[in-house]
Protein backbone atom coordinates (compact mmCIF):
# COMPACT_ATOMS: atom_id res chain seq x y z
CA UNK A 1 0.00 0.00 0.00
CA UNK A 2 1.49 3.15 -0.89
CA UNK A 3 0.88 6.11 1.95
CA UNK A 4 1.90 9.65 2.01
CA UNK A 5 2.31 12.06 5.61
CA UNK A 6 0.96 15.70 5.23
CA UNK A 7 0.58 17.36 8.36
CA UNK A 8 -1.56 14.65 10.46
CA UNK A 9 -3.43 13.22 7.75
CA UNK A 10 -2.07 10.17 6.17
CA UNK A 11 -3.05 9.78 2.54
CA UNK A 12 -4.04 6.32 1.14
CA UNK A 13 -3.57 5.72 -2.38
CA UNK A 14 -7.04 4.59 -3.79
CA UNK A 15 -7.17 0.18 -5.51
CA UNK A 16 -6.16 0.01 -8.54
CA UNK A 17 -8.82 0.68 -11.27
CA UNK A 18 -8.95 2.09 -15.09
CA UNK A 19 -11.41 3.69 -16.35
CA UNK A 20 -11.73 5.11 -20.24
CA UNK A 21 -10.30 1.76 -21.41
CA UNK A 22 -10.41 2.25 -25.59
CA UNK A 23 -8.58 0.87 -28.66
CA UNK A 24 -6.37 3.70 -31.07
CA UNK A 25 -6.37 2.20 -34.30
CA UNK A 26 -7.89 1.00 -37.45
CA UNK A 27 -9.58 -2.68 -37.46
CA UNK A 28 -8.24 -3.17 -40.95
CA UNK A 29 -6.10 -6.41 -41.55
CA UNK A 30 -2.19 -5.69 -41.40
CA UNK A 31 -2.99 -2.32 -38.59
CA UNK A 32 -1.69 -2.98 -35.54
CA UNK A 33 -4.24 -1.52 -32.84
CA UNK A 34 -3.12 -0.36 -28.78
CA UNK A 35 -5.22 -0.67 -26.13
CA UNK A 36 -5.09 2.17 -23.22
CA UNK A 37 -6.95 3.41 -20.60
CA UNK A 38 -6.42 5.81 -17.40
CA UNK A 39 -5.08 4.34 -14.64
CA UNK A 40 -5.97 4.90 -11.04
CA UNK A 41 -4.64 4.07 -7.69
CA UNK A 42 -0.75 4.88 -6.90
CA UNK A 43 1.85 4.07 -9.14
CA UNK A 44 0.80 2.08 -11.94
CA UNK A 45 3.08 -1.36 -11.75
CA UNK A 46 2.85 -4.48 -13.93
CA UNK A 47 -0.65 -4.11 -15.33
CA UNK A 48 -1.59 -7.18 -17.35
CA UNK A 49 -2.92 -6.81 -20.77
CA UNK A 50 -4.74 -9.62 -23.06
CA UNK A 51 -6.16 -9.63 -26.42
CA UNK A 52 -9.21 -12.19 -27.62
CA UNK A 53 -10.48 -13.08 -30.90
CA UNK A 54 -14.17 -13.95 -31.58
CA UNK A 55 -14.88 -17.51 -32.69
CA UNK A 56 -17.72 -18.40 -35.01
CA UNK A 57 -19.68 -19.77 -32.20
CA UNK A 58 -19.94 -16.24 -30.77
CA UNK A 59 -17.40 -16.95 -27.65
CA UNK A 60 -13.23 -15.13 -27.42
CA UNK A 61 -10.37 -16.91 -27.63
CA UNK A 62 -7.24 -15.73 -26.28
CA UNK A 63 -4.19 -14.66 -28.66
CA UNK A 64 -2.36 -12.32 -26.96
CA UNK A 65 -0.94 -11.52 -23.67
CA UNK A 66 1.25 -8.63 -22.17
CA UNK A 67 1.36 -6.49 -24.58
CA UNK A 68 -1.27 -3.81 -25.14
CA UNK A 69 -0.37 -3.58 -29.31
CA UNK A 70 -2.03 -6.41 -31.36
CA UNK A 71 -1.10 -6.22 -35.18
CA UNK A 72 -4.28 -7.51 -37.41
CA UNK A 73 -3.66 -10.46 -39.89
CA UNK A 74 -6.05 -12.29 -42.64
CA UNK A 75 -7.19 -14.42 -39.15
CA UNK A 76 -8.78 -11.44 -37.79
CA UNK A 77 -10.74 -10.82 -40.78
CA UNK A 78 -14.89 -10.86 -40.49
CA UNK A 79 -14.09 -11.09 -36.69
CA UNK A 80 -13.88 -8.84 -33.68
CA UNK A 81 -11.29 -8.53 -31.27
CA UNK A 82 -11.29 -7.85 -27.25
CA UNK A 83 -9.04 -5.69 -25.21
CA UNK A 84 -8.59 -7.04 -21.74
CA UNK A 85 -7.28 -4.35 -19.40
CA UNK A 86 -6.01 -5.46 -15.65
CA UNK A 87 -4.97 -2.63 -13.67
CA UNK A 88 -1.93 -3.45 -11.44
CA UNK A 89 -0.30 -1.31 -9.19
CA UNK A 90 3.81 -1.28 -8.19
CA UNK A 91 3.19 -3.28 -5.13
CA UNK A 92 1.28 -6.07 -7.24
CA UNK A 93 -2.18 -5.45 -6.20
CA UNK A 94 -4.70 -5.72 -8.98
CA UNK A 95 -7.89 -4.46 -9.34
CA UNK A 96 -11.19 -5.15 -11.42
CA UNK A 97 -10.23 -5.74 -15.29
CA UNK A 98 -11.80 -3.83 -17.74
CA UNK A 99 -13.13 -4.72 -21.61
CA UNK A 100 -13.40 -2.89 -25.00
CA UNK A 101 -14.27 -5.25 -27.97
CA UNK A 102 -13.43 -3.62 -31.48
CA UNK A 103 -15.70 -2.99 -34.83
CA UNK A 104 -15.25 -6.09 -37.17
CA UNK A 105 -12.23 -6.36 -38.77
CA UNK A 106 -12.40 -5.30 -42.43
CA UNK A 107 -9.95 -6.79 -44.93
CA UNK A 108 -7.41 -4.08 -46.44
CA UNK A 109 -7.24 -3.55 -49.92
CA UNK A 110 -5.15 -5.35 -52.07
CA UNK A 111 -2.07 -3.83 -52.38
CA UNK A 112 1.90 -4.77 -52.35
CA UNK A 113 3.82 -5.23 -49.20
CA UNK A 114 6.88 -5.96 -51.22
CA UNK A 115 8.20 -7.29 -54.74
CA UNK A 116 11.99 -8.79 -54.73
CA UNK A 117 13.72 -9.79 -58.12
CA UNK A 118 15.38 -13.47 -57.83
CA UNK A 119 17.61 -13.77 -60.52
CA UNK A 120 19.95 -16.55 -61.35
CA UNK A 121 22.14 -15.17 -63.89
CA UNK A 122 21.38 -11.71 -65.44
CA UNK A 123 22.58 -13.51 -68.91
CA UNK A 124 20.74 -13.74 -72.57
CA UNK A 125 18.75 -17.20 -72.48
CA UNK A 126 19.08 -17.02 -68.21
CA UNK A 127 15.84 -17.51 -66.41
CA UNK A 128 14.78 -15.03 -63.28
CA UNK A 129 11.38 -14.95 -61.38
CA UNK A 130 9.91 -12.60 -59.61
CA UNK A 131 8.23 -12.72 -56.37
CA UNK A 132 5.66 -10.52 -54.49
CA UNK A 133 4.48 -10.23 -51.05
CA UNK A 134 0.84 -8.98 -50.64
CA UNK A 135 -1.77 -8.01 -48.29
CA UNK A 136 -5.55 -7.84 -48.51
CA UNK A 137 -6.15 -11.69 -48.37
CA UNK A 138 -4.90 -14.96 -49.90
CA UNK A 139 -3.38 -14.26 -53.01
CA UNK A 140 -4.87 -15.53 -56.24
CA UNK A 141 -3.38 -14.85 -59.40
CA UNK A 142 -1.24 -12.39 -59.57
CA UNK A 143 0.06 -10.96 -62.95
CA UNK A 144 3.65 -10.51 -63.68
CA UNK A 145 4.75 -8.35 -67.06
CA UNK A 146 8.45 -7.82 -68.23
CA UNK A 147 9.84 -4.66 -69.19
CA UNK A 148 13.62 -3.34 -70.64
CA UNK A 149 15.13 -0.48 -70.26
CA UNK A 150 18.50 1.46 -70.46
CA UNK A 151 17.70 3.66 -67.07
CA UNK A 152 18.88 2.55 -63.90
CA UNK A 153 16.08 4.67 -62.28
CA UNK A 154 12.53 3.74 -62.05
CA UNK A 155 9.77 6.46 -63.00
CA UNK A 156 6.89 4.74 -63.45
CA UNK A 157 6.52 3.23 -67.00
CA UNK A 158 8.63 5.37 -68.53
CA UNK A 159 11.00 4.91 -70.63
CA UNK A 160 10.03 0.81 -70.61
CA UNK A 161 10.18 -0.96 -73.14
CA UNK A 162 7.36 -4.52 -72.93
CA UNK A 163 9.06 -7.87 -73.86
CA UNK A 164 5.64 -9.49 -72.72
CA UNK A 165 1.99 -9.38 -72.06
CA UNK A 166 0.68 -9.31 -68.43
CA UNK A 167 0.82 -13.54 -67.75
CA UNK A 168 0.59 -15.37 -64.68
CA UNK A 169 3.77 -17.05 -64.86
CA UNK A 170 6.06 -15.59 -62.74
CA UNK A 171 9.20 -17.00 -64.97
CA UNK A 172 10.68 -15.07 -67.22
CA UNK A 173 13.70 -16.16 -70.30
CA UNK A 174 15.92 -12.89 -70.78
CA UNK A 175 15.84 -12.77 -74.92
CA UNK A 176 18.96 -11.97 -76.88
CA UNK A 177 17.22 -8.29 -77.46
CA UNK A 178 17.54 -7.49 -73.56
CA UNK A 179 21.55 -7.41 -73.76
CA UNK A 180 22.43 -4.55 -72.81
CA UNK A 181 19.32 -3.30 -71.23
CA UNK A 182 18.36 -3.48 -67.37
CA UNK A 183 15.19 -5.68 -67.08
CA UNK A 184 12.26 -4.73 -65.09
CA UNK A 185 9.56 -6.52 -63.56
CA UNK A 186 5.64 -5.44 -62.82
CA UNK A 187 3.68 -7.06 -60.11
CA UNK A 188 -0.09 -6.81 -60.36
CA UNK A 189 -1.32 -8.53 -56.86
CA UNK A 190 -4.57 -10.32 -57.30
CA UNK A 191 -6.58 -12.25 -54.90
CA UNK A 192 -8.46 -15.31 -55.39
CA UNK A 193 -11.77 -13.33 -55.43
CA UNK A 194 -10.07 -11.26 -58.79
CA UNK A 195 -9.73 -8.29 -56.49
CA UNK A 196 -6.59 -6.22 -58.22
CA UNK A 197 -4.42 -3.65 -56.59
CA UNK A 198 -1.79 -0.98 -57.21
CA UNK A 199 0.90 -3.35 -59.59
CA UNK A 200 4.65 -2.91 -57.76
CA UNK A 201 7.34 -2.40 -59.79
CA UNK A 202 11.36 -4.09 -59.57
CA UNK A 203 14.50 -3.50 -61.46
CA UNK A 204 17.80 -5.23 -62.25
CA UNK A 205 20.85 -4.17 -60.65
CA UNK A 206 23.06 -4.41 -64.16
CA UNK A 207 22.60 -4.89 -67.42
CA UNK A 208 21.73 -7.88 -68.90
CA UNK A 209 25.17 -9.64 -70.33
CA UNK A 210 25.48 -11.48 -73.25
CA UNK A 211 26.96 -15.54 -73.61
CA UNK A 212 30.51 -16.29 -75.28
CA UNK A 213 29.28 -17.50 -78.44
CA UNK A 214 28.32 -21.21 -78.52
CA UNK A 215 25.72 -23.57 -80.12
CA UNK A 216 22.77 -25.43 -78.24
CA UNK A 217 22.62 -27.34 -81.17
CA UNK A 218 23.66 -29.04 -84.48
CA UNK A 219 22.60 -31.32 -86.76
CA UNK A 220 22.62 -32.71 -90.38
CA UNK A 221 19.97 -33.17 -92.37
CA UNK A 222 19.80 -34.94 -96.29
CA UNK A 223 20.58 -37.46 -98.68
CA UNK A 224 23.69 -39.45 -97.53
CA UNK A 225 24.53 -40.47 -101.41
CA UNK A 226 26.22 -39.22 -103.98
CA UNK A 227 25.62 -36.37 -105.50
CA UNK A 228 23.24 -35.60 -102.48
CA UNK A 229 22.51 -32.54 -100.59
CA UNK A 230 23.07 -32.21 -97.14
CA UNK A 231 22.09 -29.21 -94.78
CA UNK A 232 23.55 -28.46 -91.48
CA UNK A 233 21.19 -26.61 -89.12
CA UNK A 234 22.28 -24.98 -85.44
CA UNK A 235 21.41 -22.81 -82.74
CA UNK A 236 23.41 -19.94 -81.78
CA UNK A 237 23.57 -17.99 -78.92
CA UNK A 238 26.19 -15.03 -77.67
CA UNK A 239 24.57 -11.91 -78.43
CA UNK A 240 24.00 -11.06 -82.45
CA UNK A 241 25.73 -14.02 -84.76
CA UNK A 242 28.52 -12.78 -86.82
CA UNK A 243 30.61 -14.37 -89.60
CA UNK A 244 30.34 -17.67 -87.94
CA UNK A 245 32.88 -19.98 -89.71
CA UNK A 246 31.60 -23.21 -91.45
CA UNK A 247 33.71 -26.44 -91.52
CA UNK A 248 32.47 -29.23 -94.16
CA UNK A 249 34.51 -32.49 -93.68
CA UNK A 250 34.49 -36.04 -96.04
CA UNK A 251 36.06 -38.98 -93.90
CA UNK A 252 36.63 -41.20 -96.12
CA UNK A 253 36.54 -45.16 -95.30
CA UNK A 254 39.98 -47.12 -95.55
CA UNK A 255 42.17 -47.15 -98.60
CA UNK A 256 40.31 -43.87 -99.45
CA UNK A 257 41.91 -40.53 -100.54
CA UNK A 258 41.72 -39.31 -97.03
CA UNK A 259 40.00 -35.76 -95.43
CA UNK A 260 38.40 -33.40 -98.05
CA UNK A 261 37.28 -30.27 -96.28
CA UNK A 262 35.76 -26.90 -97.72
CA UNK A 263 35.67 -23.75 -95.46
CA UNK A 264 32.32 -21.76 -95.63
CA UNK A 265 31.89 -18.31 -94.28
CA UNK A 266 28.64 -17.41 -93.31
CA UNK A 267 26.90 -14.15 -91.63
CA UNK A 268 23.67 -14.75 -89.87
CA UNK A 269 21.29 -17.57 -88.43
CA UNK A 270 19.83 -20.79 -89.98
CA UNK A 271 21.12 -23.54 -91.65
CA UNK A 272 23.89 -24.24 -94.63
CA UNK A 273 23.52 -26.34 -97.39
CA UNK A 274 25.98 -28.01 -99.46
CA UNK A 275 26.14 -30.37 -102.10
CA UNK A 276 28.85 -32.85 -102.64
CA UNK A 277 29.69 -34.69 -105.70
Amino acid sequence: MVTNTVGSCLMMAAHPSVSNVRIIGDAIEGCTIKGVGDYLGGREGPSKFEWLREKDTGDFLIVSTGTSEFTLTKEDVGRRLAFVYIPTNFEGQEGESVSIVTDVVKQAGMEKGGVKMIIGELRENSKITVTGIVTGGTEGSSRVQWFKTRSSILDGEKDLEAMSTSKIAKAFRIPLGAVGYRIVAKFTPTTQDGESGEPAYAISDKAVETLPPSLNFLSITGDYTEDGILTASYGYIGGHEGKSIYNWYLHETAGGCGVHGVLVHYDGWGCRTDKFG
